[in-house]
């Protein structure tokens, strides 16, 4: 651990249809991340988990 955004074991679901399950992700600090995807992979999801827009059901985020 120690990344400035760090979601552990972190699990986001709309409904039916589970987003992120049991993602781990650290960015550090002074790294250029890209994120890129297909449509509808949850790009804009894990941007506004990251700005606290919305809320995990499960799991740590450190934003």
């Amino acid at each position: 651990m120690g990344g400035i955004i760090e979601f552990r074991r972190l699990t986001k679901s709309y409904g039916q249809t589970e987003v992120f399950r049991n993602l781990d992700l650290e960015i550090s600090p002074g790294i250029t991340t890209a994120l890129v995807g297909e449509s509808g992979c949850g790009k804009s999801t894990l941007l506004q988990l990251i700005n606290g827009l919305e809320r995990p059901d499960r799991g740590a985020a450190h934003t």
